[in-house]
């Protein structure tokens, strides 16, 4: 197991003679059951997939980078026919990913998710947009978008990016075709990325320099 390798190369804490055979009991009992859970999770997955394979959306879905077999054969399973959804919005309704505003006579609130739908479905786009963030050009231009837009925490913006993901896999199962990456896109999202590094580094530096100038402070404060 990768923990157990892992472990012969970390750090450990200094501990009492007495207290080490015991966290070593412990320790390997809890490894036990994680090995026992994956087991167990291999042999439920293994199944699922090779019954998702069969179906001629999975090839299209597992063909964007960093959507896993066993992620697509979740998906699938919720969808369960993908051809019964007329537009990429009714299966965003379905995970509970939609928009919505409280309203209350003059009140207007701002826009939320509903959270109202499969919940199951809603942990594995997010799963999804987590991982294509990373890859595909489409999705992680509107991550990059949203991050040099408002900043803020990556969770809601990963979120955000789950209705474009939404809309590229619409158009990929209705067409019936795999992924396939467009220069323009991939133009399009070297320039963002310079954009965003630049804009990362300057933000690194304002806060290296913000640091220098507190502990200066400090010092100054000390020195009185």
């Amino acid at each position: 197991m990768k923990l157990r390798t892992l472990a012969c190369y970390s750090i450990g804490q200094p501990m009492r003679p007495k207290l080490v055979c015991a966290e070593r009991l412990i320790a390997a009992g809890w490894l036990t059951v994680l090995e026992t859970l994956e087991q167990q999770m291999a042999t439920l997955t293994s199944p699922l997939v090779e019954a998702a394979a069969r179906s001629p959306y999975f090839a299209i879905v597992t063909s964007l980078k960093g959507i896993s077999d066993v992620t697509a054969a979740l998906f699938l399973a919720e969808l369960r026919n993908p051809a019964s959804f007329r537009h990429w919005k009714q299966i965003e309704k379905l995970a509970g990913y939609n928009l919505y505003v409280s309203e209350s006579g003059q009140y207007r609130g701002r826009r939320r998710i509903s959270h109202l739908g499969n919940a199951r479905l809603r942990r594995i786009l997010y799963q999804m947009a987590s991982e294509t963030t990373k890859y595909v050009p489409e999705v992680r231009i509107k991550y990059l978008e949203r991050r040099l837009a408002y900043g803020g925490s990556r969770t809601k913006h990963l979120v955000a990016a789950i209705p474009q993901l939404l809309q590229l896999l619409w158009a990929l199962l209705r067409e019936g075709r795999p992924y396939e990456e467009r220069p323009e896109t991939v133009a399009a999202l070297a320039a963002l990325e310079g954009r965003y590094q630049r804009v990362q580094r300057q933000q690194k530096q304002r806060r290296s320099q913000g640091t220098r100038t507190k502990a200066a402070g400090v010092v100054t404060l000390r020195t009185l």
